[in-house]
């Protein structure tokens, strides 16, 4: 790759990144080489053009300034890759460049196909994570830790609601409510399938997580289904639209959500822009091993702050027989066994749920408390160790 086509990539991550709070790291090298892996010479001069307006067909094709049949083959392929995204307003259709994370990225391995751009992008986006690692020095750790401690969190942690599994749970202290009464802060997940089944869409697609391991010969060890990546609303729109994603009713939702956490899924819930002050615009039901977040911090690769809606306890240590299947399904080691008993760090619990929903002895109770959640950067990989458990 030649100097001028690293810059403009690196300029095009860097547009990419404008559109989220959360920013990936540019400076890696293997970053640039996913982008270049997916993405034509012609590709790349069109979307750095776009840089981060938001503009109708007509403002895209003006400023292009290439002959109608380059303008549409171009654009038509970078909204079916899912790297430019569309957005309805009421009276014109806009359309610009996501984040990487969440945005493209997902959209990448929305399906079954797979192409040796694919296999490349997988590669050099799984070293890329992976070069996070050599950053997991002791002195790097406490600043690492600090720079993300004290930034927005990333996504919300939500559990289904323990009804649906037959389970109890017991609210403490009073809910927080919006201000705004047309803002939703849901305590579980299902409220969020009922809220964008009632007035949206939902779309149905493929892990981006799932599917990169799987790529790499690596599919996931828990069995979670590979299509169970949901998109809400305006984002829904655009991926029916454009072969993304097929549209699901919310029964349809629900009754995935259920199947994922019953083999261990933990449901993060993503904003726009990922801002926690926008709307909901995707699910990602994932296991603790695939997750390109929390699979990411249990192999020491990044810390991560979340907000989640819920706390796990142990009301009745006597119900506890010690069986250690919490142990084995919480993502974040937060529940630990002591003298044949489960214990339980608070600190480290993201309410997911799991502990409650896989306890054969119903010693677990699930309480709702919303609340900031920041999990450190592990020393080292708990990855293998875990699996092999």
């Amino acid at each position: 790759m030649d100097k001028e086509k690293k810059n403009k990539l690196k300029k095009l991550a860097h547009i990419s990144n404008q559109q989220a709070k959360f920013t990936l790291p540019t400076f890696i090298d293997a970053l640039i080489k996913a982008l270049d892996a997916v993405l034509s010479d012609k590709e790349i001069d069109f979307l750095v053009k776009i840089k981060t307006d938001k503009l109708t067909s007509s403002q895209l094709k003006e400023r292009m300034g290439l002959q109608d049949k380059e303008f549409e083959d171009i654009f038509n392929g970078l909204l079916h890759k899912g790297i430019i995204w569309s957005e309805e307003l009421e009276d014109k259709t806009v359309y610009y460049i996501p984040p990487m994370m969440l945005g493209w990225f997902e959209m990448s391995f929305h399906d079954d196909k797979i192409t040796s751009e694919k296999e490349d992008f997988a590669n050099q986006l799984t070293k890329y994570f992976e070069n996070f690692q050599k950053f997991n020095l002791p002195v790097l750790r406490t600043f690492i830790n600090i720079w993300i401690k004290y930034r927005p969190p990333m996504s919300d942690i939500v559990s289904i609601k323990p009804e649906a599994v037959g389970e109890k749970t017991i609210a403490i202290g009073e809910s927080l409510e919006s201000p705004d009464s047309e803002v939703f802060t849901p305590n579980y997940v299902n409220d969020i399938i009922e809220k964008f089944g009632d007035k949206g869409k939902i779309a149905l697609s493929n892990c981006l997580c799932r599917q990169n391991w799987k790529i790499q010969g690596q599919p996931c060890r828990l069995d979670l289904p590979l299509e169970a990546h949901l998109w809400l609303g305006k984002v829904a729109d655009h991926v029916i639209k454009y072969d993304l994603g097929r549209e699901i009713t919310k029964e349809e939702a629900i009754e995935l959500i259920n199947e994922c956490n019953k083999k261990g899924g933990i449901n993060h819930v993503w904003h726009n822009h990922m801002d926690l002050n926008e709307p909901e615009i995707s699910i990602c039901n994932c296991c603790w091993d695939c997750c390109a977040s929390i699979g990411n911090w249990n192999r020491g690769i990044m810390p991560i702050r979340l907000k989640t809606t819920c706390l796990a306890r142990i009301p009745d240590e006597s119900k506890c027989v010690g069986c250690g299947t919490c142990v084995q399904y919480c993502p974040t080691e937060a529940i630990y066994l002591k003298d044949g008993k489960a214990e339980h760090r608070e600190n480290l619990c993201i309410g997911c749920g799991q502990c409650q929903l896989q306890c054969p002895e119903g010693a677990v109770e699930l309480v709702t408390n919303e609340r900031m959640v920041f999990l450190p950067l592990r020393k080292k990989s708990k990855w293998i160790k875990r699996l092999e458990s």
